[in-house]
């Protein structure tokens, strides 16, 4: 163990007692990927349930990939310097995840979405949906198309590496109750709306932005 088996252009690796599979690694030069809700080894069918952390990274052609309802954890980075991907559809019957406009979403429920991962081919601006609780880690890392970006009140928590390698961002609405560095050296930033419910801003919050 582990076991893996290759099934057109992913890799899996089988669990210990048979049962799931879980995507290891894509090939590097596919554009466009619907992952298969189950695969058939032998006589058995199993389903597809897992993507592990880095399994799409540096697949620099892809442009889109399509999540079944049968995955039900998706790692951190699982898609990293995917610089082509614009776009991540959800089986509208996965109840684990969401997918808002090419967005990924962990799904808890109506009023409780973390952001999973914001394609880094995405241009321009976004706004973060109200239903948003929480922006998980990397969600907008090396977004290097995203301009400008909205974060509502019901965001409540944000992971320190959210934004790495945003640095085109020129616009950002902020209205949480905690602004910390997430934005420090952002140099292009130069247009900033607080709103009425931040309560705090962190020391250095915006240092390094130049062009505020």
């Amino acid at each position: 163990y582990p076991l893996y088996f290759n099934g057109g252009d992913i890799r899996y690796i089988l669990d210990e007692k048979s049962t799931y599979l879980t995507v290891e690694r894509v090939n590097d030069n596919v554009q466009a990927l619907d992952v298969p809700e189950t695969i058939t080894i032998g006589a058995k069918t199993l389903p597809v349930t897992n993507i592990t952390e880095r399994a799409f990274a540096n697949c620099k052609k892809l442009k889109s990939v399509s999540i079944p309802r049968s995955v039900k954890v998706i790692a951190e980075q699982a898609f990293a310097n995917c610089s082509s991907l614009d776009s991540i559809g959800v089986d509208v019957a996965n109840p684990d995840f969401l997918s808002v406009d090419g967005v990924l979403y962990n799904f808890a429920a109506v009023s409780s979405t973390i952001v999973n991962c914001f394609p880094p081919a995405k241009a321009g601006s976004y706004t973060i949906p109200a239903h948003t609780k929480a922006i998980g880690g990397s969600a907008f890392m090396n977004c290097a198309k995203l301009t400008e970006l909205d974060i509502p009140s019901n965001v409540d928590s944000i992971t320190a590496n959210a934004f790495v390698n945003c640095e085109s961002i020129t616009k950002l609405s902020y209205n949480t109750a905690y602004i910390g560095t997430l934005f420090s050296g952002k140099k292009k930033l130069a247009t900033l709306i607080v709103g009425d419910l931040v309560e705090n801003v962190a020391e250095n919050a915006f240092s390094g932005c130049t062009g505020l």
